[in-house]
């Protein structure tokens, strides 16, 4: 926040939102996957600045409203009635329900960088860093250079952040969205399962034994307890790790 450039050359919102759709808008007609007509569709479609009002009043509901009946629509149509058409429809529905779930997560991060936005109005200066640099000797600033009021929005935007956001950052983003598949885990040895079935199920019944006519029951955490006895008994008998022993019932 010190070097930052919002006092000397500040970028708006709207200005960013009107250089994403230029990208944007280059980025889906020079796509080569996907339906070339999905594509199309998404390259003429504008992005606009609203009022928090208005995104929230009308926005919003129209997007979800827009996507609800569509889905219902494409469910409702038998798949035997679209024909050669059946392929086309899959990919729109699929297509359906990514923005759905892209809308979703959209009004989620709105409503997290709102009060950053909306609800607070802040102010960058930068005065005294830039008093600091005109302290600097000449030659020492030219190994760092610091001159914000000579950043091309345009420029860096077009062909400097947004490219880097796609060749490092989206690619993970996507990553971290796909369903990851359940992992098992295995325990290392006999002991580990040991120790934690008992302690995790201590509580529940590991052993029932009739006597007599008369059931005793042991726990798990029983039988651990009963396992610790057994093992300080062979510690005391001089037995040590590795070495067999034999169990005999009487």
């Amino acid at each position: 926040y010190q070097l930052c450039s919002g006092d000397m050359n500040p970028t708006r919102l709207g200005r960013l939102v009107t250089l994403l759709g230029l990208y944007k808008r280059k980025h889906f007609r020079q796509k080569t996957s996907g339906s070339r007509f999905l594509n199309e569709m998404a390259s003429r479609m504008e992005a606009q600045a609203v009022s928090p009002e208005g995104f929230e009043k009308y926005s919003l509901p129209m997007l979800h409203k827009a996507t609800q009946r569509v889905a219902d629509f494409l469910d409702k149509v038998p798949p035997s009635r679209l024909g050669p058409l059946r392929g086309m429809a899959e990919q729109v529905k699929e297509a359906v329900e990514q923005f759905e779930a892209f809308a979703k997560k959209g009004e989620d991060e709105y409503y997290t960088f709102r009060p950053f936005m909306v609800d607070n109005r802040y102010v960058f200066r930068a005065d005294n860093t830039r008093a600091l640099f005109q302290r600097i000797d000449p030659a020492d600033r030219e190994l760092l250079p610091w001159s914000p009021e000579t950043i091309d929005w345009y420029d860096y935007w077009l062909n400097i952040h947004l490219p880097g956001l796609r060749k490092w950052v989206f690619p993970r983003l996507e990553e971290g969205d796909k369903p990851k598949p359940r992992r098992v885990y295995t325990y290392a040895s006999l002991i580990e399962l040991f120790n934690a079935a008992t302690k995790n199920h201590a509580g529940r019944v590991a052993l029932r034994i009739e006597r007599k006519g008369r059931e005793e029951r042991y726990t798990y955490g029983d039988l651990r307890e009963c396992a610790l006895r057994a093992a300080g008994f062979l510690t005391e008998k001089g037995v040590k790790a590795g070495e067999r022993v034999g169990l005999l019932s009487g």
